[in-house]
């Protein structure tokens, strides 16, 4: 099972939009949405798309961004859906070092009896395994989701009874587009997580864990695009606009890195990426439909791959 985890940015939203019909043959590919913006407009008409479709997760509690704090906005939008969704709606509660055993509780004694995910990215406080008792006796066992790297092995260890995920953030940010080379090693996992004795596997696309509420003006262009490689690990190939100064003509510096991109596809098409046929048509008419949707491209060509190979 594959769980990526998005902050409901427009971008991120519409490219699982667009992916709906796709993810719902499976239904092997479950999204964690943790929603940053205060405008939960985008969040609501995802949900309508996805509630007949394929099984997602909305974090209840987020951690970052302008939700923080506001659980009861996000319960009450997604509480209509609870009940006409049956399981594919699924609420998820982030565990941290500021949450309390009485958090865990409430959303167990809210919850318990469907299917819920507990995401774990952050040392959490002593205090707080009061609540792992509690968890493990839930009428239906929460997904109990890790961020590799930020949690204790015994906390994995205490948890085992539980269906458990690893989520890696493969991407390697660069500050400025300029400096991505063309090529990342983005991750193994889906070929390394059940001899793991993991559930699923996780990762943060090609957008990063890193928030960031804002971006200031693109002096360089960098389409990112993922592939399988002979040893059926995936990279990311980074496609870089020859200019990579200045902030005018943003649509020229797409076209380059555009060029990049088409003409390494050529060489190696993705049959499954309807992603990369529509950079194609974009390339065969010169047209830039702005960098949002570039973005909302390059999340949608990985979301396909991973479908893909699960």
């Amino acid at each position: 099972m594959y769980y990526p985890y998005f902050r409901g940015r427009q971008s991120e939203l519409l490219a699982l939009r667009d992916t709906a019909s796709k993810l719902a043959v499976k239904k092997k590919v479950v999204p964690i949405i943790e929603p940053v913006m205060a405008n939960i407009r985008g969040l609501k008409t995802f949900l309508e798309t996805a509630k007949s479709q394929h099984p997602h997760v909305v974090i209840t509690n987020p951690a970052v961004g302008q939700l923080v704090g506001q659980a009861a906005v996000i319960e009450t939008l997604i509480t209509p859906y609870l009940a006409i969704t049956g399981n594919q709606l699924i609420p998820g509660l982030h565990v941290g070092p500021t949450s309390t055993t009485a958090q865990v509780n409430a959303f167990l004694a809210k919850y318990g009896r469907r299917d819920t995910v507990l995401v774990f990215d952050r040392p959490i406080p002593a205090a707080i395994q009061g609540a792992i008792a509690k968890i493990l006796a839930a009428p239906v066992k929460p997904v109990a989701v890790f961020v590799e790297g930020r949690v204790s092995p015994s906390l994995i260890q205490a948890l085992g009874a539980l269906k458990k995920v690893t989520v890696r953030d493969g991407f390697i940010t660069q500050v400025r587009n300029a400096d991505y080379p063309p090529l990342d090693f983005f991750s193994d996992l889906h070929s390394t997580y059940a001899a793991s004795g993991y559930y699923g596997f996780g990762d943060f696309s090609v957008v990063g864990d890193e928030f960031n509420p804002g971006g200031g003006p693109a002096h360089a262009v960098a389409i990112h695009l993922t592939e399988l490689n002979a040893n059926r690990e995936i990279d990311t190939n980074h496609f870089v606009s020859n200019r990579t100064t200045g902030t005018v003509d943003t649509a020229g510096k797409f076209m380059e890195a555009l060029d990049k991109l088409v003409a390494h596809v050529r060489r190696r098409p993705f049959a499954y990426s309807q992603a990369r046929a529509e950079f194609e048509s974009l390339h065969a008419n010169q047209h830039f439909p702005g960098l949002p949707k570039v973005k909302r491209l390059s999340i949608r060509h990985h979301l396909e791959l991973i479908e893909s190979i699960v």
